[in-house]
């Protein structure tokens, strides 16, 4: 069976109605300047298959002010899921990502895997799996 790994933000995840303490900060990963490849990990996390979609609109998490609209989803390379909405503070914040992450899309030449080398099922009861179990 695949295992999966989670890129979460407390953040984002309170933002979804999730909250947790025990997640990272995206305030924390937040950057100054653009990192190398921003506009490939831009891509890859907007790009990828979707794992599952939610019926809402959030904010910007950090900048209340701010008008955008971010229509939140799941995506995922089969391996990792991530929130859609992080391509956004990738490209505005310079977000950056954990390492292992940013070795996996580099290992993939910046190339989203096809929705159809994805097993969803395998997928499916991994993730049912990991949240079962904490």
């Amino acid at each position: 069976m695949t295992r999966v790994i989670w890129i979460k933000y407390r953040e984002i995840a309170e933002e979804r109605g999730n909250p947790s303490t025990d997640l990272p900060s995206l305030r924390n990963a937040v950057a100054s300047c653009p990192q190398d490849h921003e506009e490939e990990i831009i891509s890859y996390l907007a790009n990828s298959p979707c794992y599952s979609a939610m019926g809402k609109v959030v904010r910007d998490v950090l900048d209340p002010d701010s008008t955008v609209h971010l229509y939140p989803a799941t995506m995922t390379d089969g391996l990792y899921l991530w929130p859609l909405e992080l391509a956004y503070y990738v490209r505005k914040y310079h977000v950056r990502l954990p390492a292992d992450f940013f070795q996996r899309m580099a290992s993939l030449n910046w190339k989203p895997v096809a929705k159809e080398a994805i097993n969803f099922n395998n997928l499916c009861a991994e993730v049912a799996r990991a949240r079962a179990t904490g």
